[in-house]
């Protein structure tokens, strides 16, 4: 038997067939089992367990639950429902590093963050880099949040605040004050 094709049941070690329940002592080898990834868990309970699900487009079993996520076909990955028709497509968006820690985004475990422009990164990762207070995106530069109170609220303490007398001089008369 082709060790792909074959497991070791652990409590009285016959090799066999790749399948959830032993054909010898009858154990179920996990709680959760994908036929296509050949992968088991045990922790698949509702509220605290992982909620497995195998997603054929993108070809892994994923964990958050089905009803929880949609695939995106252009972006090439599942996405909270929260973000169906409520995201800007990027092809193959997760099929990257996080821009931040680096670590590859389409397999990870850790949630993640998909920015106005697109781009995405793990959802810690993203609130990080707004505690820095870096508020664009690492990828493109462009804003990851909408900034127009802060404009706003800057160029109201720049239009309150009187020019120094040394620099007045440099300004079209006009605009002095």
């Amino acid at each position: 038997m082709n060790i792909d094709d074959a497991v070791v049941c652990s409590v009285c070690d016959t090799e066999q067939p790749v399948a959830q329940v032993c054909t010898n002592c009858g154990i179920r080898m996990g709680e959760y089992f994908c036929d296509i990834c050949r992968f088991f868990d045990d922790d698949v309970m509702i509220y605290n367990g992982k909620q497995q699900f195998h997603c054929d487009d993108c070809g892994i079993c994923r964990v958050g639950g089905s009803e929880n996520y949609f695939h995106c076909k252009k972006c090439g990955s599942c996405y909270s429902i929260a973000l169906r028709d409520n995201h800007l497509c990027v092809e193959n968006s997760m099929r990257h590093h996080c821009p931040i820690c680096y670590e590859y985004l389409f397999d990870s475990l850790k949630d993640t963050h998909v920015m106005k422009c697109g781009h995405t990164m793990h959802g810690e990762c993203f609130q990080e880099m707004l505690k820095r207070d870096k508020f664009c995106c690492p990828i493109c530069s462009k804003s990851v949040m909408d900034m127009s109170l802060t404009w706003k609220r800057i160029d109201e303490e720049i239009e309150a605040t009187t020019m120094p007398e040394d620099y007045r001089v440099l300004l079209p008369t006009d605009v002095k004050n």
